[in-house]
This record gives structure tokens, C-alpha cells and sequence, in this order.
């Protein structure tokens, strides 16, 4: 597909895998799709989820397309949240319904330029599966991720983070505690990286940060 509008709707159903505490309120979810009905998509889309008693969500795809079959997703407990109560009580081995994917926020698949992540709380889903299929096509020059969100340190996605630093030669890692501000970050992006308009910019997180982040980096 050399676009999300290539790529067809589809309904899937999968069947949980197991859901990973990477903190006390936040999940990574594995679903497994059947051999013959695996999801097309591109990095950075997302799929609705309907749960079997009717209860639905949009979700991120936090995983490489490169695996269509061997889904993640991060979902966040909150109060009162009853697709996620749902969700987690029937944990492994309970069907759901996926259906998709939507949105346009994809990597550039074709550019040289170092690419430039932003990731801010839930926007992590997101920019995880960017990063995934970067590395799985090793075409940009540079790779630069800048977390913010209040995972603790040593969590399972705080380690993941650690070991794509660790492995790859030309991928940089930085993690701010969620009250980094847009300015905050912007000015140690600017810092690492450079000239901004020389690199692919991904930006995910709630839209009045992103869109602060945004308007201060032009």
C-alpha cells in the first residue's frame, strides 16, 4: 500500500494473548489474529475494538505492520472506564471484534532524513509502531525518540526504549517526566538534533500539547 486510502476496511476477530502490566494504571495487550485473516496497516493507525458484551474503543495499533497477525495496544485503567475494566477481567483467552484501520498519521516511508519522535503519554502507542517499522525498514539516517509521560522507570516500555538505544547505532533515546512542558522539550530537541527542517517530525500525545510543541517548532 502506498497509502492509508490503498488499504481496505476489515473486520477481524482475535482472541487475547495476554495483557502486561507496565504500570498500575497502563497495559500493554498482545491479540492474535487468525493465521488467514491478518490486519493490513500502516505504522501509526489505529482499529476499533468491540469487546463481546458490546463495548467499544479506538485504539492505536502499538506494533510493527510488519506482523499483521501479532497485534499490541496499550490500554489505561482509569475510574469509571468500562471497556477497559471489561477488558482486563476476561485477560486471556476472550474474543474480541477489530475493525479498521483509520488515520493518516503514517512514516515517510521513502526519506533519507533523520526521523524525529515525540511521544507523549497514550501517543506512545503510536509512535512505538513508527518506530518499529523504522527499524524494520532501516532507511532514515538518524532515529531520535523523546518520551514524555509518567511510566516509571525500568517499566517494560521504559526498557524497550533502553534497548533500541542500546542496539542501534543511529537511534538516540530521551525521557521527560510528564510536567515537561512543549517549550522543555522543544529546546532539547533543538539541542540534539539540530536544524528541524532537516528531519521528519512525528508528534503524538493530546492535541493541545502536540499543538503548542508544534506551532513553537515552525
Amino acid at each position: 500500500a502506498a497509502g492509508a486510502s490503498d488499504l481496505p476496511h476489515q473486520k477481524i476477530r482475535c482472541v487475547v494473548r495476554k495483557a502486561d502490566a507496565v504500570s498500575d494504571e497502563l497495559y500493554l495487550l498482545q491479540v492474535q489474529t487468525p493465521r488467514t485473516n491478518t490486519l493490513r496497516f500502516m505504522a501509526g493507525q489505529s482499529i476499533s475494538m468491540t469487546l463481546e458484551d458490546g463495548q467499544r474503543c479506538e485504539l492505536a495499533v502499538a506494533s510493527c505492520p510488519c506482523d499483521g497477525r501479532n497485534l499490541q495496544f496499550l490500554v489505561r485503567k482509569r475510574p469509571g472506564d468500562a471497556f477497559v475494566d471489561a477488558l482486563l477481567a476476561g485477560r486471556k483467552g476472550q474474543t474480541l471484534l477489530i475493525e479498521g484501520p483509520a488515520g493518516d498519521f503514517s512514516l515517510e516511508e521513502e526519506t533519507l532524513e533523520p526521523a524525529i519522535f515525540i511521544a507523549v503519554g497514550n501517543g506512545f502507542a503510536a509512535i512505538k509502531s513508527l518506530i518499529e517499522h523504522a527499524i524494520a525498514i532501516d532507511n532514515a539516517l538518524g532515529m531520535h525518540l523523546f518520551r514524555i509521560d509518567a511510566v516509571p522507570h525500568g517499566s517494560l516500555l521504559g526498557n524497550l526504549c533502553r534497548s533500541w538505544d542500546d542496539a542501534l547505532d543511529n537511534f538516540t533515546y530521551h525521557r521527560f517526566e510528564p510536567d515537561a512542558t512543549p517549550s522543555d522539550v522543544l529546546k532539547a530537541v533543538t539541542g540534539s538534533c539540530g536544524d528541524l527542517s532537516k528531519s521528519r517530525l512525528y508528534v503524538a500525545g493530546p492535541a493541545v500539547w502536540s499543538k503548542e510543541f508544534l506551532s513553537a517548532a515552525r
